[in-house]
């Protein structure tokens, strides 16, 4: 009997280990069965449109190395904790604000954003092209616009076609 069960465990064994194999590869490593999500995927939902958990990560990053930055030592616990909560709740405000320009028709058209390109430099840029008398030096504005590489140009249209929509929003309440 003993005989039987000791020539009988080595295709058990090989079995077993064949059957394990095939878990890891099959369910842990294709995620066979769609459970885990790696994270990717809903956090919550505003008036039914889902909050990514890519937006609320990068809203997070962007708070995170803002607060690092600002700091020597490192980000205790209860700052990482008000850094989390202030990331979801820019999200669901990002969402929310969107819902209501969407709601309210409001837009933006290609001339809004060339002339405020052109006339407005963003807010973070604007300290670099102040004159003697405290306005705008626009011809220093276009030169250095001029020089902008298109990936630079891309982001700044995208930063116009953020602003402006909001703006208009602000305006109209």
């Amino acid at each position: 009997m003993m005989r039987q069960m000791r020539e009988a465990t080595k295709p058990i064994m090989f079995l077993a280990a064949l059957a394990f194999l095939a878990l890891m590869v099959f369910e842990w490593g294709m995620d066979a069965s769609g459970q885990s999500g790696g994270g990717v995927g809903e956090i919550g939902s505003v008036n039914g449109q889902p909050v990514m958990y890519d937006s609320y990560m990068a809203a997070y990053r962007q708070l995170y190395d803002q607060v690092q930055r600002n700091q020597e030592e490192l980000i205790s616990s209860q700052q990482n904790k008000e850094i989390e909560d202030a990331a979801f709740d820019e999200v669901v405000t990002q969402l929310l604000v969107l819902q209501e320009l969407r709601e309210r028709g409001i837009m933006v058209t290609d001339r809004e954003v060339s002339e405020a390109a052109q006339f407005s430099p963003p807010d973070y840029l604007q300290a670099q092209f102040i004159d003697d008398a405290g306005g705008i030096d626009l011809q220093a504005y276009h030169t250095f616009l001029a020089t902008l590489p298109p990936e630079q140009l891309i982001l700044l249209e995208a930063y116009y076609r953020d602003v402006i929509p909001r703006s208009k929003l602000l305006r109209s309440l």
